[in-house]
């Protein structure tokens, strides 16, 4: 439900982030938006636990490789080895294939041979797509601070 959507963004822009995670939690196909919001507040347990499944095709678009690729920082902000083999073994077909192969070996590589120079230049070849989909223009917006959002409230009704 779209509202519900929305109001999930909303609380997540007002800081509410745990209020918004179980709002999407509830909702089927939501990993996307919740996967974004994990990113952006850098959560990388959150995003290891919540992210919920991964793309299954072998073929993989500019979406779907910064999902998991976005999943494979998380995994290695969390020193996670296991689910980075099997991130890898899952991938590494679709991933030979892609521009985006030596960030895919890179971070789905040995964790103890990660710097953190490394990861931020893996992180960098992470494809800059949209996430979120048609809610990413919400989750840029800037939050109005209420004494705004009041004055403009009152200005609109008056106007009415």
């Amino acid at each position: 439900n779209d509202r519900h959507r929305m109001e999930a963004v909303a609380l997540y822009q007002l800081g509410k982030v745990d209020q918004a995670m179980a709002i999407l939690d509830d909702m089927p196909d939501m990993a996307a938006l919740r996967g974004e919001m994990l990113w952006r507040r850098h959560d990388w347990q959150g995003m290891g636990s919540r992210l919920g499944s991964l793309p299954q095709s072998q073929a993989l678009g500019s979406v779907d490789q910064a999902i998991v690729l976005r999943q494979a920082v998380a995994l290695n902000m969390v020193g996670n080895e296991t689910e980075l083999a099997k991130l890898r073994t899952r991938y590494a077909a679709a991933f030979a294939r892609s521009s985006s192969q030596a960030a895919f070996a890179l971070l789905t590589g040995p964790v103890e041979a990660m710097s953190s120079e490394s990861i931020a230049r893996a992180m960098v070849a992470i494809p800059s797509v949209s996430v979120a989909g048609p809610f990413e223009p919400l989750l840029n917006a800037k939050p109005m601070p209420p004494l705004m959002a009041a004055t403009k409230a009152r200005t609109e009704i008056a106007h009415k």
